[in-house]
Order: C-alpha cells, then sequence, then structure tokens
C-alpha cells in the first residue's frame, strides 16, 4: 500500500505548478527541480505517485526504459506511475484519415502532431518526440521495468481520448 504521506512527483510541469507536488521539468524555470526525469533519484519507496503528462515520447527507448526502471525502485509498494502519451496506433490511423487534407493533417492535433510533437517558432529539443507507443508497447515497458500491473485507457487531459492514452501502473 502506497504511503498517503509520500513524495508526489509532477514530471514535464512547464508553467503548471501544482501544490503538494514536487513539479519538475527540465527545461521550464518556473519548475521546483529542474531534472532530465531519467535523472530522477529520490530514496527507495518514498513516492508516493509520479505522474508525467506527454513527457515520455520526448525520451528515447533507452531513457526511458532507465525511467521506469527508476520510477519503480523510488515508489513505495502500491505506489502509482501515470502516464499520458499520443497513442501511436490511434495517431496512424488518425493520419491516414487526413492524409488528402494536408492543412488538418499538418495543423490539428489529431494529425502529424501526434508523431512529431507540436510545432511552434519556440520549439526546443526536449520537444520533440523521440518515441511512440501503442497500449502493448507501454504495457510490456512498465512490465519489463518490474511493475506488478498495468491498466490502459484513454488520455483525458488534453482532452483528445481518440489520439492518446493513459497508463497506469502500480508498484
Amino acid at each position: 500500500m502506497s504511503d498517503p504521506h509520500g513524495l508526489k512527483l509532477h514530471l514535464g510541469c512547464g508553467a503548471i505548478l501544482r501544490p503538494g507536488w514536487i513539479n519538475i521539468d527540465a527545461v521550464h524555470p518556473a519548475a521546483d527541480r529542474r531534472c532530465r526525469i531519467q535523472d530522477l533519484d529520490y530514496p527507495d519507496g518514498s513516492v508516493e505517485v509520479i505522474e508525467g503528462v506527454m513527457v515520455l515520447e520526448h525520451l528515447g527507448r533507452e531513457d526511458a526504459a532507465v525511467f521506469a526502471r527508476n520510477a519503480v525502485r523510488m515508489l513505495a509498494p502500491g505506489g502509482r506511475l501515470i502516464l499520458e502519451v499520443p497513442d501511436l496506433a490511434k495517431v496512424c490511423r488518425l493520419v491516414l484519415l487526413l492524409a488528402d487534407d494536408p492543412v488538418q493533417l499538418e495543423g490539428s492535433a489529431f494529425g502529424l502532431r501526434g508523431i512529431f510533437g507540436e510545432p511552434s517558432t519556440h520549439i526546443v529539443a526536449e520537444d520533440i518526440h523521440r518515441w511512440g507507443y501503442t497500449p502493448a508497447s507501454m504495457t510490456r515497458l512498465l512490465l519489463d521495468a518490474g511493475f506488478a500491473s498495468v491498466t490502459i485507457g484513454d488520455g483525458m487531459s488534453h482532452g483528445y481520448p481518440l489520439r492518446d492514452m493513459r497508463a497506469e501502473a502500480v508498484r
């Protein structure tokens, strides 16, 4: 059972700072802690919950595996990891549907943005998507890291359940 007084880590927080959480971001100056998520090193079993929304896809495959293994170690028994990412299978279906509409394909949240990341005039290297996940590949990543169970559902944080998935893993 997770410790109700354990740490809560909010990964990839950007400018969104959650009270009662340690807000972590690699580049945003408002974060409580600035570091890459694969470099997190809290004591074993000291964390109650880790949540990262639209952050894991910005890591390469090996860095994601390092992060997942560290998350298992840092979480208390029963602790939870919650991740939301674009679901690559959903994104591919949407890209095929939009293939003949370049405005939607290139400009909407349901097109190529789900694969490559959101284009902007201020994009930095950390904004680019480096890997994609399907429900099966996300489940495998988390189980291989040592989580006891993984549940996959629709991602809701950005309002795009047709594009995104939510993974909840329990230590």
